[in-house]
């Protein structure tokens, strides 16, 4: 009985092992994602950013659509400005 006990600690250690490493993982992939999007702080600094380009188009985009009020008719402002792949906007 205190083998499997033994098993049932050890599979529980791994477990935890695991699910950590993922967690942070997860986390530093999250922060390189959020490098170039704007948020309600401020600017973004595209020349760091993975996507250069598409930073830049985003920037605009949202510029474009700022007097929008935030939701549904927001989004269809950014989505109708950014460029089908790359680039620049459309206005």
């Amino acid at each position: 009985m205190q083998r499997f006990a033994g098993n049932i600690v050890r599979s529980l250690s791994l477990c935890a092992a695991i699910c950590l490493a993922a967690t942070a993982l997860s986390v530093s992939a999250a922060e390189d994602d959020d490098a170039d999007t704007p948020t309600k702080g401020g600017a973004v600094d595209c020349s760091k950013a993975a996507h250069p380009k598409r930073c830049e188009a985003f920037k605009a985009a949202f510029a474009a659509c700022k007097d929008k009020p935030a939701g549904p008719e927001r989004h269809a402002c950014i989505k109708a400005n950014m460029p089908a792949k790359g680039g620049t906007p459309k206005s």
